[in-house]
């Protein structure tokens, strides 16, 4: 495995990733929350996703885990530039879009895991790295439509890959149809509150 490239962002966002963060601020404000300091984010030269970082549903060019990964035990998002290379070559679509929707992404599961909500300050690493798959890409896609969603080159880009993807990565359109980001952060705050790594039951099970 090739070492870890420079960090990328040192709390300094691109444009585009600027816009996006705004997007997810604005969402959070009004529900009286705000977002945290940016995790460590590194630009990789690594070929793939470590196995650690993998599940069962690793099986697509698009799919999110393909081109970054986050290491909850680090608070770290890395992105697999090489990967974000291919795959912008692959679709005809700006780099500096595709990487920050895959950036997003990675962003998703970081909010999931450390998020301060309303009743919990985080999710403890333990249950949170033990959690359903369907949960946790649940959850970054979730943060990852609410950040493009009102910006339409990056929709469009998220939208493309998604037609693609693997069925975790589909899970969120079910929760976005039926609830408001409030009532789902307010279940992000009941699955952090369990003893247990949570499954979609659970998630369910709270809405």
């Amino acid at each position: 495995m090739k070492p870890l490239g420079k960090t990328i962002y040192n709390n300094k966002l691109s444009e585009e990733d600027h816009s996006l963060v705004q997007n997810i601020i604005c969402l959070l404000g009004p529900l009286g929350l705000s977002l945290i300091d940016y995790p460590l984010t590194i630009l990789s030269d690594e070929n793939e996703t470590p196995m650690i970082y993998r599940d069962e549903t690793y099986n697509s060019s698009s799919d999110f885990e393909r081109m970054g990964y986050y290491v909850a035990e680090d608070r770290k998002i890395v992105l697999l530039r090489n990967k974000i290379h291919e795959a912008t070559t692959e679709m005809n679509v700006p780099e500096n879009i595709l990487r920050a929707v895959v950036f997003v992404h990675e962003l998703g599961h970081y909010y999931s895991h450390c998020l301060p909500l309303w009743k919990t300050e985080s999710w403890k690493t333990g249950l949170f790295s033990g959690t359903s798959s369907v949960v946790l890409e649940g959850w970054a896609q979730l943060f990852a439509l609410w950040a493009v969603e009102s910006n339409r080159e990056c929709s469009d880009v998220f939208f493309r890959l998604l037609q693609d993807q693997s069925y975790v990565y589909h899970v969120f359109e079910k929760y976005a149809r039926k609830w408001s980001p409030e009532e789902l952060l307010h279940s992000l705050d009941g699955l952090r509150e369990l003893d247990y790594p949570a499954t979609v039951n659970d998630w369910d099970n709270l809405l």
